[in-house]
């Protein structure tokens, strides 16, 4: 009878307190602490990462040593200035009137002949400095990019025969400037273009100076022409007689 109550109260004992031993093996009881093992770890990876992150300056340092390291090995000057080897001509920015590589957005509208070298825009004008030294003459053209008198005029340009042979020769004897009619307002011989309206194209002619040439228009064209536009040249034939009578004129020193 007393042992039978003593294996009671020990049965009792153990039912109450549950050894581990005793416990069914149920799948995922053991996920705390394993949760737990986990975090751990993966903060200890954390801080043992942010103590080895190295400072972006002493990164970018590391690779600049790399490189120069490569370029000793192989033998690179990175003093040595590249070679341009874009043949593209340079041409005149219209916005901020430097020097650019030519391209679709800034030669477009504006080839007017094959061979010449145009400045495009008044800026070549308007800060020429070598006035004591000039000794050239100004043609100044003036288009629009929709006017279908610029395009005809473009056009008979565009061939390097007939009147295009002398043009294209004669324009190496002058500064030769394109000028879009958008950008006439920041050319510093503005009023001297307008003398008889804003009508395109257009040219003018000035002496080495930069003095407008009144008597260098067109008197060669059609008669209505000569006397209302008298600086519209219709085609590549009236450019060439307008720009032989400024040579004859330059010639005889008559500027």
């Amino acid at each position: 009878m007393i042992r039978g109550a003593t294996f009671a109260v020990i049965l009792g004992l153990i039912c109450l307190f549950q050894p581990a031993w005793l416990l069914p093996d149920v799948p995922g009881r053991d996920i705390p602490k394993k949760m737990d093992a986990d975090s751990a770890a993966a903060a200890a990876d954390a801080a043992t990462d942010k103590k080895d992150a190295k400072d972006p300056a002493a990164m970018i340092a590391e690779m600049q040593a790399q490189i120069d390291a490569l370029k000793a090995a192989y033998n690179i000057d990175s003093t040595e200035e590249e070679k341009d080897t874009d043949s593209r001509p340079l041409v005149t920015d219209t916005v901020t009137g430097q020097k650019v590589r030519a391209s679709g957005s800034n030669l477009g509208p504006r080839e007017y002949g094959v061979d010449i070298d145009w400045n495009y825009g008044p800026w070549a004008f308007n800060n020429f400095e070598d006035w004591n030294k000039n000794t050239k003459p100004w043609m100044f053209l003036i288009t629009r990019s929709d006017s279908d008198a610029c395009n005809f005029l473009k056009a008979t340009m565009e061939s390097q025969e007939g009147p295009m042979v002398d043009v294209e020769a004669w324009s190496k004897e002058f500064h030769m400037i394109h000028i879009l009619d958008s950008e006439i307002g920041n050319f510093t011989l503005q009023k001297q273009t307008l003398v008889d309206g804003a009508y395109v194209p257009r040219i003018y002619f000035a002496d080495p100076k930069g003095n407008m040439v009144k008597e260098a228009h067109n008197a060669f064209g059609h008669s209505h022409a000569r006397h209302h536009y008298m600086h519209y040249y219709k085609d590549a034939a009236e450019v060439r007689a307008g720009m032989e009578h400024m040579r004859h004129m330059i010639h005889r020193d008559e500027l």
